[in-house]
C-alpha cells in the first residue's frame, strides 16, 4: 500500500515511539451476520452489546456471546435507507437501569431527520415499540450529511446530538456557521431522567439572539463519531473531510462549549478558500489530527479512547480508523497534538483469518472495551494477543464470477418528488448487488470508493445513492427511491452500479424530468405534509459516517462513499 507524503513524514516523525509498542494487539470476532451494521453500545452496568443494522432499522443484541433472534427493536418500516440515510444513533440514558429510556436517531421515510425516545418492555431483550415519543425533527435540505451520533457526557448527563451540514457538498447554504440553524452542530440537551427534552441550562448561546439555545459546538461538515473519554469527558470528534482531509478534534470536559471547528472555510488543518469564517483565525478551532486523502483514504470513522481494564497498556489510546480503506490507527494526546501516532491495520488482523474492511464504527462496552464494526456484518474486539498466531483456516477458492453484461437502467415511475418509485436495472448478473446513484449535476465526474467498482467514476458529481436492491435469478431488480421533494420541477441524472464478487459494471447515464408531488408549492418544495407517527417515533434504515457521495460497500458510512463528497 502506498503512502502520500505526509504520511511518510508521519511515519519517521514517530519512528522512534511507534517502532515497538508496549503491548501487542489483535481482534477476534465476537458475533457476525448483521446486515450494514453501523454502530455498537451498551448501557451502563450492562454486560448485553447492542448492535445498530443501518438497512433493516433493526437494533440487535448481544447476549452471552450470542445473537439473539429476536430483534431489540424493529423501525425498519418507518425510515428510509440507501445513502446516508436510515438508523444513525443510539444511545441510553444513563439511568437506563431503572428508567429502562433509551433514544434513536434516523431519517424517516421522507429523508428527514427524527430523534425519538423509546422504553424497554416488561422483557429486557424487547423495546417497546409503542412507547415511541419523537422529541426533534429536522427537515433536510438534501441527502446526505445527516449526522446521527448521540452520546451522554459523562461528566453532566446531557445528551450530545451530532447535526452534519445537511450537504450536498462544500456546505453551499454556509449553514455550519449559522447559528440560526442546527446544520453542522453539536446539540447539547437536558432529557432529565427522561420525561423532558429541552435545552441544557448553561449552553453557550443560551443568551445570544443570534444562535440557538442548543448549540454546543458549530463548524462541522459531518461529525460521524463523536465519543467522550469515560475517564475525564473529554470530548473526541471525528469530522468527516470533502475532498482533501479528514481530522480529528478534542474538546476538555471542562470546556464552557461554544467552540468553532471551522467548516466550511477549514477542512482539518487547511484553508478550503470558502467564504463564510476567516481560516485560521483565533476564534477557529483547530483539530488535534489530520490525515490526507492519499493512498485511497477518504472518510473517517471516530472511536474511543482506551479505559478497559483488559489492556491497561494501552490506558489513554485513542482509536480511529478509515472506512475507505480499512486502515486503523491510533495516538494519545499530547497538548494540542498528538504522540505515539501507530498504525495497527496489520496488527489488528483476525488471528482465525477473517478480513475487516470498511470500519463503519468502534463500540464501547460497559467495562470500556473497544469492539470494531465492519460493514460487512462482523463485530470484533480488541484485545491482546496471547501466543503464535494460528494458522487462518483454508477458504476454498471460489469459482469465478461471471462479468456482468451490459445491465440497463429503466426509467422512474411515476417520476415525481417526495414519494416512493420504482425503477427497473435489467441484464445483471443474478445475486449482484445493484445501487442506484442520482445526481442534479449534468457535468463532472464521481469518483467510487471501495467494492468491486474501486475507482470507476460516474459520469456526474456529487453523486448519491438513493437505493439498493439485488437482481434476481434473471438478472432483474426493481429499485424504490424516494426523492427527495428538492427535486420536484427539475432534471435528475442517474446510474446505476452492479458488483458480483469481484466484478463491475455501470449502466450508462440516464436523465429525467421529475414532477412535484401533489400539494406542493411551486419551487420545489415540500410534498404533502405526513402524519404524525403514533407515539412519535421514526425508524432506520441505512446511513453511514455522513460522507457525502457513494462508494464501496453501499455505506453510508452510507450505501458507500465517493471521493468524500
Amino acid at each position: 500500500m502506498k503512502y502520500g507524503a505526509y504520511f511518510l513524514l508521519l511515519a519517521f516523525s514517530f519512528l522512534a515511539v511507534g517502532g515497538a509498542h508496549a503491548v501487542e494487539l489483535t481482534t477476534v470476532k465476537i458475533a457476525g451476520g448483521f446486515a450494514d451494521p453501523l454502530y455498537l453500545t451498551s448501557p451502563a452496568g450492562d454486560s448485553r452489546l447492542f448492535v445498530v443494522e443501518q438497512n433493516t432499522g433493526r437494533i440487535r443484541v448481544v447476549k452471552n456471546g450470542a445473537v439473539l433472534p429476536a430483534p431489540f427493536l424493529d423501525i425498519g418500516a418507518k425510515a428510509s435507507s440507501g445513502g446516508e440515510r436510515g438508523l444513525l444513533g443510539l444511545a441510553f440514558h444513563p439511568n437506563y437501569s431503572s428508567n429502562g429510556y433509551f433514544y434513536v436517531n434516523d431519517t424517516d421515510n421522507g429523508g428527514d431527520t427524527v430523534l425519538a425516545r423509546y422504553r424497554v418492555s416488561g422483557n429486557p431483550d424487547i423495546a417497546d415499540a409503542a412507547s415511541e415519543t419523537v422529541l426533534m425533527n429536522v427537515t433536510q435540505p438534501f441527502s446526505n450529511h445527516n449526522g446521527g451520533m448521540m452520546a451522554f457526557s459523562p461528566n453532566d448527563d446531557y445528551l450530545y446530538i451530532g447535526m452534519g451540514d445537511g450537504g450536498p457538498g462544500n456546505d453551499p447554504g454556509n449553514r455550519a456557521q449559522d447559528g440560526g440553524v442546527v446544520f453542522g452542530k453539536i446539540l447539547r440537551m437536558d432529557v432529565g431522567n427522561g420525561a423532558v427534552f429541552r435545552d441544557a441550562p448553561g449552553n453557550p448561546f443560551s443568551n445570544n439572539p443570534s444562535f440557538l439555545g442548543s448549540i454546543w459546538a458549530l463548524g462541522f461538515r459531518n461529525p460521524w463519531r463523536f465519543s467522550f473519554d469515560r475517564l475525564n469527558g473529554d470530548l473526541y470528534i471525528a469530522d468527516v473531510g470533502e475532498n482533501a482531509r479528514e481530522e480529528v478534534s478534542w474538546q476538555p470536559g471542562e470546556s464552557p462549549g461554544g467552540e468553532n471547528y471551522g467548516w466550511r472555510c477549514m477542512e482539518g488543518k487547511a484553508c478550503t478558500g470558502l467564504s463564510g469564517c476567516t481560516c485560521n483565525s483565533p476564534g477557529l478551532t483547530i483539530p488535534l489530527h489530520d490525515y490526507a486523502h492519499s493512498g485511497g483514504n477518504c472518510s473517517i470513522t471516530g472511536g474511543y479512547v482506551y479505559r478497559g481494564a483488559d489492556i491497561p497498556e494501552l490506558d489513554g489510546t485513542y482509536f480511529y480508523a478509515d472506512y475507505c480503506t480499512g486502515r486503523i490507527w491510533s495516538f494519545k494526546r499530547s497538548g494540542s497534538g498528538v504522540a505515539q501516532l501507530v498504525e495497527r491495520t496489520a496488527e489488528l488482523r483476525p488471528q482465525t483469518g477473517e478480513t475487516i474492511n470498511n470500519v463503519t464504527s468502534f463500540g464501547e462496552d460497559d467495562r470500556g472495551e473497544i469492539y470494531i464494526v465492519d460493514k460487512d456484518g462482523e463485530i470484533y474486539k480488541i484485545v491482546r494477543r496471547a501466543g503464535p498466531t494460528p494458522a487462518p483456516t483454508p477458504v476454498p477458492t471460489a469459482s469465478p464470477t461471471p462479468r456482468p453484461g451490459n445491465p440497463t437502467l429503466g426509467t422512474l415511475d411515476p417520476g415525481t418528488a417526495g414519494i416512493q418509485n420504482s425503477i427497473a436495472v435489467t441484464n445483471a448478473p443474478s445475486g449482484a448487488r445493484v445501487r442506484l446513484a442520482y445526481s442534479l449535476s449534468s457535468t463532472g465526474a464521481t469518483i467510487i470508493r471501495g467494492g468491486a467498482c474501486n475507482g470507476r467514476t460516474l459520469s456526474f458529481r456529487g453523486g448519491s445513492i438513493i437505493a439498493t436492491g439485488t437482481a434476481n435469478s434473471s438478472g432483474q431488480t426493481t429499485l424504490s427511491p424516494t426523492l427527495p421533494s428538492s427535486t420536484g420541477g427539475r432534471a435528475i441524472y442517474m446510474q446505476a452500479i452492479i458488483e458480483s464478487g469481484a466484478t463491475c459494471a455501470l449502466t450508462d447515464r440516464t436523465s429525467q424530468s421529475i414532477g412535484r408531488a401533489q400539494g406542493t408549492p411551486g419551487g420545489g418544495g415540500r410534498g404533502p405534509a405526513r402524519p404524525s407517527r403514533p407515539g412519535g417515533g421514526f425508524g432506520g434504515g441505512g446511513s453511514g459516517p455522513g460522507r457525502g457521495g457513494l462508494g464501496g460497500g453501499g455505506f453510508g458510512p452510507g450505501g458507500g462513499f465517493f471521493g468524500g463528497r
